[in-house]
């Protein structure tokens, strides 16, 4: 199994680079671990605070901008799951789930392609162990007017 720093590394290779984790904007916390499972809570993907993309998908909101927020909100959730695991990603055995909300338009039935950008992530990051079962919903809004937003389950030691 890949350490935490070879998955860091992999991450900068594939030309990203870790958020600070997210902060709970209600009364929740970010994730809960039950187990050998770790739950993460849906996000939203945030620039210095504000919610981007926002707006609907297929009308204010296009394939490829909806796409960033989507693989933002995959590293948002890695950094997350990093703090849950004490700094250790290494400790992760599989991505067990994803759960992708969109909104979009009526009629743009393609929104699996916005969650395709988180879950291409979670692939490249961990190879086979990154394949996940997984939902994908459009909706009319997602809170603040976000575009998109995930939430994910892991297995972890």
């Amino acid at each position: 199994m890949p350490t935490d720093a070879d998955l860091l590394s992999r991450l900068t290779a594939l030309g990203h680079a870790l958020p600070p984790a997210a902060k709970p904007v209600a009364e929740f916390i970010l994730w809960r671990r039950e187990g050998n499972l770790v739950f993460l809570a849906g996000q939203i993907c945030e620039r210095n605070g504000v919610p981007y993309p926002t707006g609907v998908y297929g009308k204010d909101v296009d394939l490829a901008a909806a796409r960033a927020g989507g693989l933002a909100i995959g590293l948002q959730l890695i950094s997350t799951l990093r703090t849950a695991l004490d700094g250790d990603l290494g400790r992760v055995r599989q991505v067990v789930m994803v759960r992708g909300f969109v909104t979009a338009a009526p009629g743009m039935g393609d929104y699996p392609k916005v969650i395709n950008a988180c879950s291409e992530l979670f692939i490249a990051l961990w190879g086979e162990n990154g394949r996940h079962a997984r939902t994908s919903i459009g909706v009319a809004q997602l809170p603040l007017d976000a575009t998109v937003e995930i939430d994910a389950v892991f297995a972890v030691d």
